[in-house]
């Protein structure tokens, strides 16, 4: 599993020049107030709708390469592969979708959870990966063929009876309309499945800036049940129904959490250190976590907005 990026295209601090972004995605206002003061990049709160938004953002082209060029690892890649199989059976749990459906997934990465729909349930998959690396492990090792760049690749006309969007939408720096791209490719009678980390969870507000899922470079916008319903209605859904759970690596590290003194912002988020390792860390626990996962999620994910990792499910109203 060799996918270590070249030193030229790891990204350092010198190649960036972060942008102001003061300006809220969901409702347009310029209210706002600092959330979470992490040095570089804070975490800022709008005060009229309450969305939680990084207040400074890679310019897009700076952004775009980013992701293009950059992201991509070891670490990666086995994380995607336990994601994969937790989204797979929380699908499952969810939804219970017949056999032989048509599935697209917006980021789906090395194509993990696209190759378990297309082997457990014979699914007819379509992929959106900008990654280059990515694409290209899932259409060389998984065998992949239908992966593309962008969701204007594919055919206006072609829906889907599933799309899938799993942590992504915290990476998108105007969610609305990349929601309502969405909507637009789910068929007659079909859904749309958005999961993303809960900022309003209990973990959340027990670890604070310790939460590992501020990662305020790459994960832009931070959601919490409230603002993705917001998010899912100001483009075009009228309902959602929601289910969660919370991984047990995360109850662990709340657990660790109650016993460590309170550090400031700048000891959990350094960019300078970030940019430097994140492409090289280590996987931790792989195996055990692979083998437990098989048993926490479908025991763990509830029909509710508690959890750490929310699911919103929207069936929309075709004319």
């Amino acid at each position: 599993m060799h996918d270590k990026a070249p030193p030229h295209l790891l990204l350092s601090p010198n190649r960036l020049a972060l942008e102001p972004r003061l300006q809220c995605a969901l409702c347009s206002g310029f209210d706002c107030e600092t959330a979470i003061p992490f040095p570089d990049i804070p975490v800022l709160r709008c005060r009229t709708c309450g969305f939680l938004y990084s207040g400074q953002v890679m310019p897009e082209k700076i952004l775009a390469d980013y992701y293009v060029d950059n992201f991509a690892s070891p670490r990666h890649m086995l994380g995607q592969q336990l994601n994969a199989g937790m989204n797979f059976r929380g699908l499952k749990k969810i939804l219970g979708p017949a056999r032989g459906i048509s599935v697209l997934d917006a980021g789906c990465g090395y194509g993990f959870l696209l190759r378990l729909l297309r082997d457990k349930w014979r699914a007819d998959v379509t992929g959106v990966e900008v990654s280059r690396r990515e694409v290209s492990y899932a259409k060389g090792a998984l065998g992949l063929a239908k992966i593309h760049s962008s969701l204007a690749e594919i055919p206006s006309g072609r829906l889907f009876d599933l799309v899938t969007c799993f942590e992504v939408i915290e990476h998108i720096r105007e969610p609305v309309p990349f929601v309502r791209e969405l909507l637009k490719r789910v068929a007659p009678g079909g859904c749309l499945v958005v999961m993303t980390d809960n900022f309003d969870s209990h973990a959340s507000h027990r670890m604070g800036c310790a939460f590992p899922k501020w990662i305020p470079h790459s994960h832009i916008s931070h959601f919490t049940p409230e603002t993705l319903e917001k998010c899912l209605n100001r483009a075009g859904a009228e309902k959602a129904s929601f289910h969660s759970h919370t991984p047990w690596e995360m109850l662990a590290l709340v657990a660790k959490n109650r016993l460590s003194a309170a550090q400031p912002p700048s000891a959990y988020f350094c960019l300078d250190d970030v940019l430097a390792t994140e492409m090289n860390r280590f996987f931790r626990l792989f195996t055990l976590r692979k083998i437990v996962n098989k048993f926490w999620v479908p025991l763990s994910l509830r029909p509710n907005k508690n959890g750490s990792l929310i699911y919103a499910v929207v069936r929309p109203t075709h004319p």
